[in-house]
């Protein structure tokens, strides 16, 4: 299915980390540029060439080395002839430790369980499997300051696949 290029859009931001979600049509790479220079010299060290997938694509910014808390950012994407460009104020330092994520997905008539896969960057990387009686809900223990990045599936009473949360989602934990 054909669709057209996006913009990158910021889905969560702390005082550390940035999370873009755009649509690519093809698996052309696109490289991304972030600085706290305008002109995008000495760019952070997360700075680079994305998954080069065909679809919607993540770019996270301060996973791999931390962004400055409270501080302008500029950013820059080109995807072959394409170039996107922007900037954002990154949080000031949040608090530290951990805390309880609690998600509602609801009441389903189409399913008695649900897996959440999440964890702190797209890859996901981990599983909760929770009983859907009445709601499909879970809590996660996750840091302060952080991304936390989730989907799930829904299943029926035979254990077999009912229907999806598809995308992956993201949320900014103060």
């Amino acid at each position: 299915m054909a669709f057209a290029a996006s913009a990158p859009v910021i889905q969560g931001m702390t005082s550390k980390q940035i999370a873009f979600k755009y649509k690519r049509p093809n698996a052309t790479p696109c490289t991304w540029a972030v600085s706290v220079n305008a002109d995008y010299s000495n760019p952070v060290a997360d700075s680079g060439q994305d998954s080069a997938a065909e679809g919607v694509r993540w770019f996270v910014v301060g996973a791999g080395h931390a962004l400055s808390p409270a501080t302008v950012h500029y950013w820059q994407q080109v995807c072959g002839s394409e170039v996107y460009s922007g900037s954002f104020t990154t949080l000031a330092a949040g608090l530290t430790g951990t805390t309880d994520v609690y998600i509602s997905l609801g009441g389903t008539d189409r399913a008695n369980a649900s897996t959440f896969l999440w964890g702190p960057t797209t890859a996901l990387g981990s599983t909760l499997d929770v009983v859907c009686a009445p709601t499909c809900s879970a809590t996660f223990v996750v840091d302060h300051d952080s991304l936390l990045f989730y989907r799930y599936v829904f299943k029926n009473d035979s254990d077999v696949v009912a229907g999806a949360g598809g995308a992956i989602r993201v949320m900014a934990i103060k």
